[in-house]
């Protein structure tokens, strides 16, 4: 995106090569940073924390630094410390998609550090990249995605851990399948595949406010169907059905999607 807004790109990695700058070069980085108006650290939360105050004593005054931790509490503190020291700018975001997804109307947070002018051209400038940016503290920040992210994953393990320890083999799972589960199925094996060290610290970060809400829940049920109180059953679905609200619509529209793949992919399966 940078590149492609006619702004000069220095790149820097564990080795040197193809225009790439190491990381160990200090003379090199040094020069580049200094001059560098945005620098972006495209690294894990704990490499961040780690190269943070090393790439801040190299930037310039006015500089921003960013990052795209997934778990941001040690991050913006480090940042909000880095950027009264160096008289510099941070901008924290939060990309809620994978680095292959093209950015046009993805969610992505941002969470600017001293609210500097600077700053916010970077925002600017993210937005008019076509990305939906949602600007926020960190306290928001955590508590959305210890929902959006931390809970969807204990949910998906959870469903995953379920079935896998049922007795049935995937393909008698396949067998008696829904949509609803063929969905889960497919969302759960996708979580599998995510960077596995990246999925631990999310759900360690999210934890207090993401999976034990999840077993509270699930408590909640299992007393719900111990009972058999169809009373409690039906007002829990009507609070439930009350928070959804309006964007009911848009997920009935995008479950009827899901669910029309599968009845598409049988009809191939059945074809002569």
């Amino acid at each position: 995106m940078l590149q492609e807004a006619g702004r000069q790109v220095i790149a820097v990695d564990m080795e040197a090569g193809n225009g790439v700058l190491a990381i160990d070069d200090d003379a090199a980085m040094k020069e580049s940073i200094a001059g560098a108006s945005v620098i972006m650290l495209c690294i894990p939360a704990n490499a961040t924390l780690t190269q943070g105050p090393r790439l801040a004593e190299m930037a310039g005054p006015n500089s921003v630094m960013v990052d795209i931790a997934s778990v941001k509490a040690d991050v913006v503190n480090m940042w909000t410390q880095l950027c009264e020291r160096h008289s510099i700018g941070a901008v924290s975001i939060h990309p809620m998609f994978a680095p292959s997804v093209p950015v046009h109307r993805r969610n992505t947070i941002a969470i600017p550090i001293t609210g500097g002018e600077a700053e916010h051209r970077f925002i600017d400038f993210l937005r008019a990249g076509g990305s939906s940016i949602h600007v926020m503290g960190v306290e928001s920040h955590d508590r959305m995605t210890a929902v959006t992210q931390a809970a969807c994953h204990a949910a998906l393990f959870a469903f995953l851990h379920t079935a896998a320890s049922s007795g049935i083999t995937v393909q008698e799972f396949r067998q008696a399948e829904t949509p609803i589960s063929r969905a889960l199925l497919s969302m759960a094996t996708r979580f599998l595949n995510v960077d596995q060290r990246l999925s631990l610290s999310i759900q360690r970060a999210g934890q207090s406010r993401g999976s034990e809400r999840l077993s509270s829940a699930i408590a909640q049920l299992d007393e719900v169907t111990a009972t058999n109180d169809q009373a409690a059953w039906e007002s829990s679905l009507a609070e439930l059905r009350e928070w959804v609200g309006e964007e009911s619509e848009e997920c009935l529209r995008v479950a009827a999607q899901i669910a029309s793949l599968g009845e598409q992919e049988a009809e191939l399966t059945q074809a002569p």
